[in-house]
């Protein structure tokens, strides 16, 4: 829960959790619209509690559209080497299941079977799988991020902004995967 920015560091709920999830007045409390799920993938690479997400889809794929998973891991290896705080806390093999787990709640595979029905965020279509066993971000699902849920990661990422530039929005291309117009779109429905 602290991944997804319903929970605080002390572990109260956030606002957030309680706007949304309350079961008298929250806006989804039984997580039926594709926006809360929209919401639940900014917040989990905006938080930066499970990083593997934020340096996923910011830092890698500011470099790459195509996900190759050991490409991936030693991005991530090489990240973590650079910075002596983290060089200490690197694990191959925690990398590798944390990559592993969200290629999983990104991509329904080609051939689904009963264990790949847990895949949350699959319904966004922001990973696809190719058919030769790598992995893309994909623009294809582009201008389907709800106004109200772009417009909040907004102010998330700016908030104290009078003006954004082009630019700098550029991280919520990357998160999203909207491509440079996409922004207008969602601006002028905001």
């Amino acid at each position: 829960m602290k991944a997804f920015g319903l929970l605080n560091r002390d572990g109260i709920l956030s606002s957030i959790a309680h706007k949304l999830l309350n079961t008298d007045r929250g806006y989804d409390p039984f997580f039926e619209d594709i926006g809360s799920l929209w919401l639940m993938h900014f917040n989990i690479v905006n938080e930066n509690y499970a990083t593997a997400y934020r340096t996923t889809f910011i830092d890698y794929h500011s470099q790459r559209n195509v996900i190759d998973k050991l490409k991936l891991q030693n991005f991530i290896k090489h990240l973590c080497f650079d910075n002596p705080n983290y060089r200490s806390l690197y694990n191959e093999n925690t990398v590798r299941k944390d990559l592993n787990v969200l290629i999983h709640n990104y991509c329904a595979k080609w051939n689904s079977g009963v264990e790949d029905s847990n895949t949350i965020f699959a319904p966004l279509n922001l990973i696809r799988e190719t058919e030769d066993g790598t992995y893309m971000f994909n623009y294809d699902s582009r201008n389907i991020v709800p106004a109200n849920i772009f417009l909040y990661a907004l102010l998330a990422v700016f908030p104290d902004s009078k003006s954004i530039s082009f630019e700098s929005m550029r991280e919520l291309s990357l998160i999203f995967c909207l491509m440079n117009n996409d922004h207008i779109d969602n601006n002028k429905a905001a």
